[in-house]
């Protein structure tokens, strides 16, 4: 299944798309395999990013994520962006710390 990104525009800026987000790979991954197309996607902000796939790898194990979900098309800002987000995460959670 794809999920394309440009559906809810080409900047993506708020925790609250962030969770529309992630429900929809979540979904999408509870049926099968999922690719994310960040096509037509300018900007993914860091808070954006945080809700969206780093919150869902506190509910999906990154090795399912890694096997079963691909990122397409995602600039290079946005992948750096992507993989600080998710460390970030784990970080605090394996803190105690809340986020």
């Amino acid at each position: 299944m794809r999920v394309a990104l440009a559906q809810w525009g080409e900047l993506l800026g708020t925790r609250g798309l962030g969770t529309q987000v992630r429900s929809s790979i979540a979904a999408a991954l509870a049926i099968g395999p999922v690719d994310v197309d960040f096509s037509g996607v300018r900007l993914a902000s860091e808070s954006f990013l945080d809700e969206a796939f780093a919150r869902l790898s506190e509910e999906v194990p990154v090795s399912v994520l890694r096997k079963r979900c691909r990122i397409l098309n995602a600039n290079d800002t946005v992948l750096t962006m992507l993989r600080v987000a998710v460390r970030e995460r784990k970080r605090l959670r394996q803190s105690g710390g809340a986020a």
